[in-house]
């Protein structure tokens, strides 16, 4: 399985200046694999992990994944279906409990998980969410609580494709060390591809591939 970024270009327009920020980038994503995307602030780390993930389109080029261009299989069936999205700004919805955000996360069409509820309740104490936490409404939780939300709710979907952005911003060292190795398992052992920009040199050691997106360009740091 992987993910295939195809001469991809993206630029946006403020006024009559036009600003580039991704050219031609070309680069293959595989399964099994964790990796970190670095670069400067302003670099378009954001925006490359936006069209990676279907939410953004490119200017110009094609993003394929297995083999298919994800335009042509329906961009709503590539999200729903294979991708799974750890947002910097939680996108949680605000009116639901912290089991509600991540159970409704889930894709239905997983038939396999038994106990869905139980399922759920497993992922968010597996990111430090206690029992009596998770059934608070999101917006009652602190910062650095509803960022763990937002990653128990990514890895409850099961998606093989994983983005996160900045997903330990918020976060204390220790549960931040968790994620990560969270994240590092399901690449591993489970053979998902999971793709994480970050600012922390530390963490991007971690990775199985570094990369730096610098001058438009995407490139193996």
């Amino acid at each position: 399985m992987n993910l295939e970024l195809k001469d991809i270009s993206y630029s946006y327009k403020e006024g009559t200046q036009e600003y580039k920020v991704l050219d031609n980038v070309n680069y293959t994503f595989e399964s099994g694999n964790f990796y970190t995307i670095m670069g400067p602030s302003g670099a378009g780390k954001t925006t490359l992990l936006s069209i990676a993930s279907g939410l953004t389109t490119p200017v110009e080029g094609t993003i394929n994944f297995q083999g298919k261009n994800i335009y042509d299989m329906g961009i709503t069936k590539y999200r729903k279906a294979f991708t799974s999205i750890i947002f910097q700004a939680y996108n949680l919805i605000p009116y639901m409990t912290a089991f509600q955000n991540v159970r409704v996360g889930m894709d239905v069409k997983q038939q396999h998980v038994k106990n869905i509820n139980e399922h759920v309740k497993n992922n968010l104490r597996a990111v430090g969410i206690t029992d009596e936490l998770m059934f608070k409404n999101v917006m009652k939780l602190s910062g650095g609580q509803q960022q763990r939300v937002a990653v128990a709710r990514a890895l409850s979907a099961e998606s093989p494709l994983i983005f996160a952005d900045e997903p330990t911003g918020n976060l204390d060292q220790v549960t931040s060390n968790g994620i990560i190795e969270m994240l590092k398992d399901l690449a591993v052992l489970e053979k998902k591809c999971v793709i994480m920009v970050t600012h922390d040199l530390e963490i991007a050691k971690q990775a199985d591939i570094r990369l730096i997106l610098k001058d438009n360009k995407l490139k193996q740091a």
